[in-house]
């Protein structure tokens, strides 16, 4: 138990040193827009509220002979709300392994330094991904389950991307709400065969007792994920940050067909849109895997070097240059966006509004509790808050960019 002590009061003491990279680390590596997305810290309560400002305040004139003054204007604002969600991360760290380590405080630092590696990539990939959702949590639509084989389908509502070995996922009848019991719950991903058309997956445990079809998430998150931005362009998804789109149509993002041809004049076109009429200045797009294989065969056929080999952005991501107006956009590939579309953003106005920076659950003063009935150390590594785009209308979206 000596052992077992010193190891925490080791933590303890060096787990804030340990603790700041790895959020700073996430906040750039999870994806190539999350370097470019500003933290508000945010105090206490359910709700985060940001306010954005609307048009012009129109308190301009030009003057005749008498001088008079243009009558006065004010800024018009659209308060923006969104519920404070919790984003968490489990650490098991046994028994066996801090006696391992034990009488030797750099042996233990390893250990958990190991540990914490371990937690990071499965934090970075999940918060990457979430970026891009629409907060419903849903990771794909399953058309059949087989037993513990469940089939993707393959008319393009599946999001194969969103389906990794090692996930730990619930799944849902189709038509199930948030708050009701999964059908099987805390399943883990042992299996994803890309070779076959459509996908399938394998899960553990009992063979799954549900016919028709379905949707999987991550364990516990139906419904409680952060508003991703895929919630700005999802047209099902009709209340965004408490205001009902149909009443304000500044809100509604751009929104071009490609027609299966991206191009230079298609996003030129869009771009344009967003700036002129919304008042955007977008400088991140974000193609998903097919758009961005045909953007760049566009531009090895038509022998356009818009793109500079040597650009790297944040978090060691590389990007093409591209030059709209006075300024240059970097278009970069996104896993999570949508295969055959590009999503693009004035990154000025996003925001993630937090309650502090990720740190450990106390419970009972320490980080770290025994799991009843184990010989396991588990630990919870938690954030609080919510993303919010203060120009949810000067966003776009490239559909159909990809044939």
């Amino acid at each position: 138990m000596a052992n077992v002590q010193n190891f925490f009061d080791s933590i303890a003491v060096y787990k804030d040193m340990y603790l700041k990279p790895w959020g700073n680390l996430l906040n750039t590596e999870a994806s190539p827009l999350s370097s470019k997305i500003k933290n508000y810290p945010i105090t206490g309560g359910g709700k985060i509220e940001a306010v954005a400002q609307v048009g012009f305040n129109g308190g301009f004139a030009s003057l005749g002979d008498d001088l008079t003054a243009p009558k006065a204007g004010r800024n018009i604002y659209q308060k923006f709300t969104a519920d404070r969600k919790r984003m968490a991360v489990t650490m098991n760290i046994s028994d066996e392994a801090i006696q391992a380590s034990a009488n030797n405080n750099l042996a233990m630092l390893n250990l958990f330094d190991q540990e914490l590696r371990s937690c990071y990539e499965t934090a970075k990939w999940n918060v990457g991904r979430m970026l891009f959702g629409n907060g419903d949590g849903i990771l794909t639509l399953v058309k059949s389950v087989s037993g513990n084989t469940l089939t993707l389908p393959n008319d393009g509502t599946e999001k194969p991307q969103n389906v990794m070995e090692g996930l730990t996922i619930d799944v849902y009848k189709k038509n199930d709400k948030p708050g009701t019991a999964p059908t099987a719950s805390a399943r883990r991903v042992v299996k994803v065969n890309r070779e076959t058309d459509p996908v399938t997956f394998e899960v553990d445990g009992d063979p799954i007792s549900l016919s028709g079809e379905a949707f999987v998430t991550i364990q516990m998150s139906y419904g409680n994920e952060i508003t991703g931005l895929g919630a700005i362009f999802d047209d099902n998804i009709t209340e965004l940050y408490g205001v009902k789109k149909a009443d304000v149509p500044l809100i509604n993002p751009v929104v071009t067909d490609a027609e299966g041809d991206i191009s230079d004049s298609v996003i030129n076109r869009t771009l344009r849109t967003a700036q002129d009429v919304k008042g955007s200045d977008i400088d991140m797009i974000l193609m998903g895997n097919d758009a961005f294989d045909q953007y760049v065969e566009y531009l090895r056929v038509n022998n356009l070097r818009n793109e500079r080999a040597d650009l790297v952005i944040t978090g060691g991501f590389r990007a093409i240059q591209y030059m709209f107006g006075n300024h240059s956009i970097n278009i970069v590939n996104e896993r999570f966006v949508p295969k055959n579309e590009a999503w693009g953003f004035d990154t000025r106005k996003l925001g993630f509004y937090q309650l502090g920076e990720w740190d450990f659950i106390a419970k009972g003063g320490s980080a770290f509790t025994l799991m009843p009935g184990t010989l396991v150390y588990n630990g919870v590594l938690a954030k609080y808050g919510n993303l919010i785009c203060t120009n949810p209308g000067g966003c776009i979206r490239i559909k159909n960019a990809a044939a």
